[in-house]
């Protein structure tokens, strides 16, 4: 994590403290202040987690790593009628809780809020994977705070 906040000072991590509550602690006493708490199980965060998800996919706005793993757990979240807004639940089993999707769906809420009301400005660094076979965005798309948000009409299931 040091390394890649290094390389890509990136504005802000979130991270779930639940179980990285030192490491938080570590991180920032180094001087690596953009870590955020982030609790997964928090009812608001999973409001908004939810509501990005649903929203990048509905509106055709993601397009995604070909990652079996990721494509699988998406598969596997469940979102919640909650009457006025849905919440994200991750079905658990014995090989996976998800974090995939998860880590997904928390780095979708200010990706989302960036599309709809710019409201932070992009990092004053940024340098983009350039290696073969490193995913890149299709013609029309945008790399915002670490998702590629797209325009397109494309099904993130293809």
């Amino acid at each position: 994590m040091r390394r890649l906040c290094r390389r890509f000072n990136p504005r802000s991590v979130r991270v779930d403290p639940t179980e990285a509550r030192i490491l938080v602690q570590d991180l920032r006493r180094e001087g690596l202040q953009m870590i955020e708490e982030y609790t997964f199980s928090s009812p608001t965060n999973r409001k908004d987690m939810a509501a990005a998800m649903l929203s990048a996919f509905r509106e055709r706005t993601i397009l995604l790593y070909r990652d079996e793993t990721l494509i699988n757990e998406l598969h596997r979240l469940e979102f919640i009628d909650k009457l006025f807004h849905h919440e994200i639940r991750a079905d658990r089993n014995a090989r996976s809780h998800c974090d995939t999707a998860i880590s997904l769906a928390i780095a979708l809420v200010p990706a989302i809020e960036f599309l709809r009301f710019g409201n932070f400005a992009p990092p004053s660094r940024m340098s983009l994977p350039t290696t073969p076979g490193s995913f890149m965005p299709s013609a029309g798309s945008d790399f915002r705070h670490g998702v590629y948000l797209t325009r397109a009409n494309a099904s993130p299931w293809n």
